[in-house]
């Protein structure tokens, strides 16, 4: 699900509510540690819970002073962030 190399993780598979809060326990200490890029681009499915976890992850780096840059979001997930007017949150 998550594949981490340096300052980059890349998520595989789906993220919906059942599992948003497990991949922000894994992406926690990542962020930590210094992660600048969340790629998305192997994400399958998702539900609103991935917009959760965007703001989630970070307001975890605004602790660190950082801003994690964002690819390979998916025609669904900014369906999902322009519905609920966060599309914002997914400006670099």
């Amino acid at each position: 699900m998550l594949t981490c190399t340096g300052t980059a993780c890349r998520l595989d598979g789906d993220i919906t509510v059942e599992n948003a809060a497990l991949v922000l326990d894994e992406l926690k200490p990542q962020i930590a540690g210094g992660l600048q890029m969340l790629d998305f681009s192997g994400v399958t499915q998702v539900d609103s819970s991935v917009l959760a976890l965007i703001m989630s992850c970070q307001r975890e780096a605004a602790q660190y002073q950082r801003r994690l840059q964002l690819s390979g979001l998916s025609g669904n997930i900014s369906t999902l962030a322009d519905l609920y007017g966060v599309e914002s949150l997914l400006q670099a």
